[in-house]
């Protein structure tokens, strides 16, 4: 036998490798969110106490909700379950929840806040990052329940 007459096996396409590795369980991506809005409702209520919001910790926090918010997505595509379609719901507003705390985050990035208004961001922080908590927390419940 050849060199040249060897077959190499055939491989799954690229894109299958991808989609397998890059599913997420949905147990999992809720906990990942629910320890992404815990760490906000944290900085949030620190930042209201100190009256200062650290843009250094603003930027890791926005990514880290960013990531939450790709992780809920790809575990939603990638359901096959069929679960219960209030704990969907509440998981749909998470994730805006948790989108609208990474565009706040970017809004303290990207301008300069009087004390007032950083109060203000700090509260509007504060009040999502609590709601967020909340609908995971209800959401987890449900997923435990089925």
């Amino acid at each position: 036998m050849s060199l040249y007459s060897y077959r190499f096996p055939r491989l799954a396409p690229r894109h299958e490798v991808v989609e397998r590795y890059m599913q997420v369980d949905l147990e999992a991506a809720v906990a990942q969110a629910l320890r992404a809005a815990r760490a906000f409702l944290a900085f949030a209520r620190r930042a209201a106490e100190d009256g200062a919001l650290p843009l250094a910790l603003a930027a890791s926090m926005a990514d880290g909700a960013r990531q939450a918010v790709v992780a809920l997505q790809r575990a939603l595509a990638g359901e096959s379950v069929a679960r219960s379609p209030l704990a969907m719901s509440v998981l749909r507003h998470c994730m805006v929840d948790l989108d609208t705390l990474h565009e706040l985050s970017e809004l303290l990035q990207h301008h300069d806040m009087t004390p007032r208004n950083t109060l203000h961001l700090a509260n509007a922080m504060r009040d999502t990052a609590e709601k967020a908590v909340k609908g995971l927390l209800g959401v987890q419940g449900m997923l435990g329940e089925e």
